[in-house]
């Protein structure tokens, strides 16, 4: 990692509409700016390029979770509470981020946060995990996921910072002040070894959610250093939206983790819908 750096979120101007009946609603993008990032595709590519990622995971009420989840997937109980369901909570930062074929590499580092939650989808009876929320200081980004029906939030008000400690450590700091998604994470991570980076099979990882147009399944090919470990603390704010995922706990919520997952990689994503 760099010795000091800051990741804010660029200047949307006039290229962006909030509709819906909050101020953290969908992005629509301009048909032109839509056009140039998958226009009408159905199946869109992404590449992100250098990113450290934070994980952790919560026991959430399964009665918490949007309906359309359950209209064809079934979430996974945690097996000491079959009222709870684990909620993973992610948040990454990537230098590089590249949308679409042909397009411009996005010039400045993109931060991004994803609630997913494990399901069996019960058309194919496989396990997978399905997106509960997700936003991004992107645009880019943010206007495929809105062209192919799927939610997503443009984070306005959103910054990280890494600082080098020395000895192989650093302190990152996330801050999401959206309240769609806010909340906020300080952790100090140690840095992995840059060898031997593992590629994952072809989607590997997948996740979907119900929009606009029909389900949209994101699927993951992974370049990945060895797992590290991060002492982690997330808070969530009582006005968030989130917290109602978090109101059996105390409030306002924080989740100490000694031993968060991070980890530092590359990864490309292809986003599919499937009406």
């Amino acid at each position: 990692m760099n010795s000091s750096r800051r990741v804010a979120r660029p200047v949307l101007a006039a290229a962006t509409a909030l509709v819906g009946a909050c101020a953290a609603a969908l992005l629509t993008a301009p048909a032109a700016t839509a056009e140039a990032y998958g226009g009408a595709a159905r199946s869109v590519v992404t590449s992100e390029q250098d990113c450290f990622e934070f994980g952790e995971s919560q026991g959430v009420p399964t009665s918490t979770l949007p309906a359309a989840l359950f209209e064809r997937f079934t979430p996974v109980l945690v097996p000491t509470n079959p009222t709870r369901t684990l909620l993973y909570l992610v948040d990454y930062v990537c230098d590089e981020t590249s949308v679409g074929p042909g397009s411009a590499t996005w010039p400045r580092a993109s931060l991004t946060t994803i609630g997913i939650v494990q399901v069996l989808d019960r058309a194919t009876g496989t396990r997978g995990a399905y997106m509960l929320w997700h936003g991004t200081t992107n645009p880019q980004l943010a206007s495929v996921l809105t062209r192919l029906g799927a939610p997503t939030t443009v984070l306005q008000d959103a910054d990280a910072t890494v600082t080098d400690l020395g000895g192989g450590r650093s302190r990152v700091t996330y801050r999401v002040g959206d309240s769609a998604v806010a909340h906020s994470r300080e952790a100090t991570a140690v840095e992995p070894a840059t060898e031997p980076v593992t590629t994952s099979p072809a989607g590997s990882f997948r996740y979907a959610v119900a929009g606009d147009k029909g389900l949209v399944q994101v699927a993951f090919d992974n370049s990945l250093r060895p797992t590290s470990t991060a002492s982690s603390v997330v808070t969530v704010p009582p006005d968030s939206g989130l917290a109602p995922y978090f109101a059996h706990l105390a409030q306002p919520v924080v989740l100490t983790r000694p031993s968060a997952s991070f980890t530092r990689g590359s990864w490309t994503g292809t986003y599919t819908l499937v009406p």
